[in-house]
């Protein structure tokens, strides 16, 4: 608890604590990032019975298989970025730039067709930018660099993509799966009207529990949108979207 909490002398000092714990927590996020990659070139993980290094980390560091892949992938290209290292240890920019960094770093070096990576140019932009803007300057970055590289990439992306409609022991359903960004696309023009729920239909929504389950939903979603959506969830997931499918108001 801070003295004077509630007065802007203490709303300055938890807004200074913030960022000083942010930094420092990036730090460590490296040191374990390189710590990580260091342990994958040992054979401790086949000692210890696992498959991998990926997956002894998982498991044991408790970590989803993203941030496995992620911190490995960060820890196997610093030495290549030594400039990304500086910066962060400054902290004019986030860890979460260095992994957008090393994502490019590692595509373009790996790719027989890459041209040239570019480490400053990209760190000029990290400085200023946000992370989700910078995320963005990446994915053009890797496009001037590697054109052919990427559109391979994406290629994958397609052949790749799946989708699930699993139930669950409430009756209700989960969707899971992975799409290329086209595909997200389309399924996203379709859902996105549907979070949009009037107010009123949400505080009505409790009178609906006596009623029909099919009618609740048709009536808290609308029908027509509901049936559409459903129409274009399966054709992105079987790859055959057309132009009029794209929009969620088409018949």
């Amino acid at each position: 608890m801070f003295e004077g909490e509630g007065t802007a002398a203490a709303a300055d000092e938890l807004a200074a604590r913030l960022v000083a714990l942010r930094q420092a927590i990036d730090l460590l996020e490296l040191e374990f990032s390189t710590t990580a990659a260091a342990f994958a070139a040992t054979d401790a993980y086949d000692r210890a019975g696992s498959v991998s290094a990926f997956d002894w980390i998982r498991h044991n560091c408790k970590v989803s298989g993203h941030v496995t892949y992620d911190r490995l992938r960060v820890g196997e290209q610093m030495e290549k970025l030594p400039t990304a290292y500086l910066a962060l240890a400054e902290g004019s920019i986030g860890f979460a730039h260095v992994s957008l960094i090393a994502g490019v770093a590692k595509a373009v070096q790996e790719s027989p067709t890459s041209k040239h990576f570019d480490e400053d140019r990209l760190l000029g932009r990290a400085a200023q930018e946000s992370v989700s803007r910078f995320r963005y300057t990446c994915e053009r970055a890797r496009h001037a660099d590697d054109p052919e590289g990427l559109a391979f990439e994406q290629f994958k992306g397609v052949e790749a993509r799946r989708l699930e409609l699993l139930p669950c022991e409430d009756g209700l359903f989960s969707l899971r799966g992975v799409l290329d960004p086209v595909g997200a696309g389309v399924l996203r023009t379709a859902l996105e009207p549907l979070a949009k729920r009037p107010i009123h239909e949400c505080r009505a929504g409790l009178r609906l529990l006596g009623e029909d389950p099919g009618a609740g939903l048709r009536r808290g979603l609308g029908f027509r949108n509901f049936s559409q959506s459903s129409r274009v969830i399966g054709k992105v997931a079987s790859g055959s979207e057309s132009a009029s499918d794209r929009s969620p108001h088409h018949p």
